[in-house]
């Protein structure tokens, strides 16, 4: 990556571009399923509102979704996704979410692979990037194959682009609801549901 020097201080070019020039928009999913998961949901979306340089700009409705894989009889998930605005570079933001789940009591290292867990955050999409790290891949790499956030996250976001596949959101729902299985229509029928519309859910704030 190339560096300058300005000032004493090493800085990055993408530093320069992320820190002064753009502000990214990026969609976050939310989801949990242990402990009042509406409340759980609602203290997210105030604390990714208090990260530095970030604002939520929408939030989907809540959808009650069965647990897929991990222990079997666990409750089922709350899920929803927001629209954020942010300055805050993608490992940046992705630190943040995490700190946030610490702080509502989320323990990675401990919890069983699809466990249950008090909150859930993850990211989805930012700008129109293509992101690869051995700890974070954006486009999230399995948005698409996943009903219970494409359907929140074509609430908020229909026309958004996913900039590895070459479509939008309302084109990757709607290829979801027609191919069955896990993540399509029969899958929808089986338990994907709104909970809460974003009226409801704001209304208990």
């Amino acid at each position: 990556m190339a560096k300058y020097t300005r000032g004493g201080y090493k800085i990055s070019i993408a530093s320069i571009y992320i820190g002064y020039v753009m502000v990214a928009t990026s969609y976050i999913a939310l989801g949990g399923n242990i402990g009042d998961r509406v409340v759980n949901m609602l203290w997210a979306i105030a604390a990714i509102g208090r990260l530095p340089e970030t604002e939520v700009l929408a939030v989907s409705g809540f959808y009650n979704t069965p647990a897929v894989g991990g222990p079997p009889d666990q409750p089922d998930y709350l899920n929803a996704a927001a629209r954020i605005a942010t300055r805050l570079a993608p490992p940046d933001l992705l630190a943040g979410l995490l700190a946030i789940e610490i702080g509502r009591g989320r323990n990675r290292r401990m919890e069983q692979r699809h466990g249950p867990r008090p909150i859930d955050l993850d990211i989805l999409l930012y700008a129109d990037q293509i992101y690869q790290q051995p700890h974070l891949t954006i486009p999230h790499p399995r948005l698409h194959e996943r009903l219970f956030v494409l359907l929140p996250l074509n609430e908020i976001a229909p026309d958004a682009w996913h900039p590895v596949l070459g479509c939008r959101i309302r084109e990757l729902l709607t290829r979801s609801l027609h191919r069955g299985g896990r993540g399509g229509r029969r899958g929808y029928k089986r338990g994907v549901s709104k909970m809460l519309g974003i009226q409801e859910w704001k209304s208990m704030i």
